[in-house]
């Protein structure tokens, strides 16, 4: 389940040479590239949990900042998840890795009166992340949708979480400080279509961050976010698991693998099969 838009190429890619990137992520007349917002939907057998991992940009925009982000009209989430036929009442949990508009701004359907998405299910955040999304700094106060956190304060469920906590049904989780304060990444270790899998979103965007030291300006602390993804990169190499690429629009996945210069991740489908180039 996904949903399209597109922001500065090189803002995506930081100080990384606009001829490099440009190779995988071709730019507009804008310099913008194109990304989507990958949800993922988990469902554990053994507890009949129906857990939905981020709910992307959503559609509450004006019609400037969608010319400036290149959404497209659209269904808003629940409506994507019965177009894929699943009931929406049917989640009970929603995990938000972070709160940054592109992950967090489906919360709140659009309409005349605006109403959460997911009123029925349990909104897991981390405990810094909520507290840095609440007080931002100045670099970051754009990111965040403060009406929206109001809203879920006041009409749903939120359970604040330490790294260690159980996350989700069939989910676990460790959080990441590179990007943003208190980020989670969801990994599901067991799965019956596929290999282990870690989601990681904005620590790995996209393909062309698969490289530790490609990392985007929107990052808070890129050294450390170069350090948390070689740190991440070896732990899927030791189990045969793989990631999630939350922004990208082409590929959906990438696979650890041992390249003879020490693991590496490769593009990959979900089920954990190779993309033959």
């Amino acid at each position: 389940m996904l949903s399209a838009f597109a922001l500065d190429g090189g803002a995506m890619h930081g100080i990384v040479p606009k001829p490099l990137w440009e190779r995988v992520h071709p730019a507009d007349a804008q310099n913008r590239i194109a990304l989507v917002a990958r949800a993922l939907l988990v469902d554990d057998a053994t507890s009949g949990a129906r857990t939905l991992i981020e709910v992307g940009a959503g559609q509450r925009w004006s019609p400037k900042e969608r010319a400036i982000y290149g959404f497209a009209p659209g269904p808003d989430v629940p409506d994507l998840l019965r177009l894929a036929g699943v009931d929406p009442d049917t989640v009970t949990h929603v995990v938000l890795t972070h709160l940054h508009w592109d992950h967090a701004g489906g919360l709140v359907l659009s309409g005349d009166e605006p109403a959460l998405a997911f009123p029925r299910a349990e909104h897991v955040i981390g405990r810094a992340c909520l507290a840095h999304a609440e007080h931002p700094n100045e670099k970051d106060a754009g990111s965040f949708r403060p009406d929206d956190l109001a809203r879920l304060r006041r009409d749903g469920t939120i359970r604040l979480w330490d790294e260690g906590d159980p996350l989700a049904p069939g989910v676990t989780g460790r959080l990441a400080h590179g990007h943003t304060e208190g980020q989670i990444i969801p990994w599901i270790l067991e799965r019956d279509d596929g290999p282990p899998l870690a989601i990681p979103t904005d620590l790995i965007p996209t393909r062309s961050h698969l490289k530790p030291g490609w990392v985007m300006a929107y990052d808070n602390r890129p050294t450390v976010t170069a350090a948390e993804k070689r740190a991440l990169i070896g732990e899927l190499a030791a189990i045969g698991g793989g990631v999630v690429l939350y922004h990208d629009p082409l590929v959906e996945a990438a696979f650890a693998r041992d390249s003879g210069r020490g693991p590496e991740l490769v593009p990959a489908r979900l089920d954990g099969s190779m993309i033959t180039p």
